[in-house]
């Protein structure tokens, strides 16, 4: 949505480019160097793994893919998914890419949401990331705990404002690409052999 209240649709290619694009980093240590924020919300279900899969065309017979190392390690995650592909070739490429990408998915913490304070002038940059961030922009979340620090890496999936007179806050929803492509210099979506790549 634009400033003007126009809906801005995206192709798949759009998404993908937008997903590999330059991190904000962001960390609850000041002086880091990162864009300190006010509060984070985790995920620590595994509801989102997925390590048995069947997708079945319309009209076709329908094509399943599994892990059977991530159904040993983490029990059956199964899912059943209908779509508009025309062969079976299709139905099992989307299902072995269902699988690459979500067959550790929950194993990892993963970051439902950040809230930065973007209102005074101690910190330009929480207030330049609330204005220019948008959908699909990559993002790397630390958290300094006892045992160690939680680092997380997602994607925008939905922007909140809360302004007052005297308050600025923006809530960044979080999600984790469902599916990636292959970006040239990418750290994230730029390595063979990893993840939805991997098949």
């Amino acid at each position: 949505m634009d400033q003007r209240g126009y809906a801005k649709f995206l192709s798949r290619n759009d998404i993908i480019v937008a997903e590999g694009g330059t991190v904000t980093k962001f960390s609850d240590v000041p002086g880091s160097g990162d864009i300190t924020y006010q509060a984070v919300e985790f995920d620590i279900s595994d509801y989102q793994m997925i390590n048995k899969v069947t997708v079945t065309p319309n009209g076709l017979s329908g094509q399943t893919a599994s892990d059977s190392e991530s159904i040993d390690d983490y029990f059956q995650h199964s899912r059943v998914r209908n779509g508009i592909m025309q062969t079976e070739s299709d139905a099992l490429n989307q299902a072995k890419m269902i699988i690459a990408s979500r067959k550790e998915q929950g194993v990892n913490i993963q970051l439902n949401s950040l809230t930065v304070d973007a209102y005074g002038s101690n910190d330009p940059s929480r207030v330049i990331a609330a204005l220019n961030l948008d959908i699909f922009d990559p993002i790397e979340v630390t958290q300094t705990l006892p045992a160690g620090n939680v680092v997380t890496d997602s994607v925008i999936a939905g922007l909140t404002y809360q302004i007052t007179p005297k308050s600025f806050m923006v809530t960044f929803s979080c999600a984790q690409p469902f599916a990636v492509g292959f970006l040239l210099d990418s750290t994230v979506d730029g390595i063979l052999d990893e993840d939805s790549l991997a098949y």
